[in-house]
């Protein structure tokens, strides 16, 4: 058993794992399991209410534990991949439920080198947990995180600094929108703003608990592009003047072209005529699992300095978790006067379907793979690693094409009383 998903631990807030007492059990779980002593500790969220359990829970056990927890407020997850190496913590932790709405939890964890821990780990943290679930953890209380904060070290200052020196250079200057989604990009973003030469204006920067992830609108009017963050800050949404959104895919094609970049690496979500476009200007696309951790192992492998997925995650060596703000920096510093130069490359129609896990049986998933025999069309099936889903890709090359067999996959699933979601 693996409580882990792909992107750490994430539930719906009604979670037994997200009962304080059980909360409990699994930090202890894992600093048991640490290779050696945890002395120090950091951890950062994304604004959400529901964090407040879990914190309390964090600095209880770390406490037990002799363990000196550091607060260091509301920050992105990149963030803490960089600062617990640099603070010399033993861990960090990111306490966040990524892009899903305030009804989620969940929190990502960093080893003492800014790497999510290992599967291996997560997987004994996981048996002990079940294991030790019958201790029950009574009268956690309200810690007041004021005597959490570090005070004597500028880490808001080395993050910004560290991303600008990485990701940005001087080039076209442009009028954009950034919405923060009312999350974790939502304060830092500001200590950014006198360092850049672009005309930026921020919204959905006003954190009340309960709003992460809640923009919808796409606002463009009057600006040159708009950029949309998602809660924890670690994937980027792109729009045009007219409110067009611009695939990430081929921006991350056009950039690869405009530096000559030898190696990309991706996942099969990644519309697959990539990889035959890309081989014309001698780059190499590699396709790792689906997860950001998959692919930093295989950039690293390679040597690749980029990798991506379709959905905004983008990784730019030398800073492995992908981050929203440190994405938006190296794109504004190669996007080309002639917009139209991003749309050369014609990525093939990609549509996902998701049903629940509980609703999945042999007969809807042989009639549908059925509606794909003798189609010039793709069709990739995985389990989501952050939702009780399973995940039904439709690649074709025209949107037709993909309308015609979505349509379809939905008719057999109403046929089959499944739900979709």
């Amino acid at each position: 058993m693996n409580l882990f998903g792909t992107d750490g631990i994430r539930r719906k807030n009604n979670h037994f794992l997200f009962h304080s007492g059980q909360m409990c059990i699994l930090f202890s779980a894992m600093f048991q399991c640490c290779t050696k002593p945890v002395k120090k500790l950091i951890f950062a969220h994304d604004g959400r209410s529901a964090n407040t359990k879990i914190i309390m829970s964090l600095i209880h056990v770390s406490l037990q534990y002799n363990i000196n927890p550091i607060f260091l407020g509301i920050l992105p997850t990149a963030s803490i991949s960089l600062l617990t190496p640099e603070l010399e913590a033993d861990l960090g932790f990111m306490i966040t439920a990524s892009h899903n709405g305030n009804n989620y939890s969940g929190f990502k964890v960093f080893n003492h080198i800014g790497e999510k821990v290992s599967y291996i780990l997560e997987t004994k943290i996981s048996d002990i947990f079940v294991h030790d679930r019958h201790i029950y953890y009574t009268d956690i209380p309200n810690y007041p995180l004021s005597d959490f904060i570090v005070t004597d070290y500028d880490y808001k200052k080395i993050y910004i600094c560290y991303l600008l020196k990485c990701f940005y250079k001087r080039h076209n200057t442009y009028k954009i929108l950034v919405s923060c989604n009312n999350g974790a990009t939502s304060q830092i973003v500001h200590n950014l703003l006198p360092w850049i030469h672009h005309d930026c204006v921020v919204i959905d920067d006003t954190i009340d608990g309960y709003n992460i992830n809640s923009t919808t609108r796409k606002l463009s009017y009057g600006y040159d592009y708009v950029f949309m963050f998602d809660g924890d800050g670690d994937r980027i949404a792109i729009y045009d003047d007219c409110g067009n959104n611009i695939d990430i895919t081929q921006l991350i094609v056009y950039i690869v072209k405009l530096k000559e970049i030898r190696y990309v690496i991706t996942t099969k979500m990644t519309p697959s005529n990539v990889i035959s476009y890309l081989q014309q200007y001698n780059t190499q696309v590699i396709i790792a699992d689906v997860g950001d951790r998959n692919i930093m192992d295989a950039m690293r492998k390679y040597e690749g300095s980029i990798g991506f997925e379709p959905s905004g995650h983008i990784i730019i060596d030398p800073l492995y978790p992908s981050d929203s703000i440190g994405s938006m920096l190296w794109i504004l510093s190669h996007l080309p006067i002639n917009r139209n130069e991003i749309y050369d490359f014609k990525p093939y129609v990609t549509q996902l379907v998701n049903i629940p896990v509980d609703q999945i049986n042999s007969a809807v998933m042989h009639s549908i793979e059925d509606l794909f025999s003798g189609k010039n069309a793709r069709l990739f099936i995985r389990q989501s690693g952050t939702e009780d889903v399973i995940r039904f890709l439709v690649e074709t090359e025209t949107h037709e094409e993909n309308y015609e067999l979505l349509s379809k996959i939905i008719d057999v699933v109403k046929r089959e009383g499944v739900a979709l979601m």
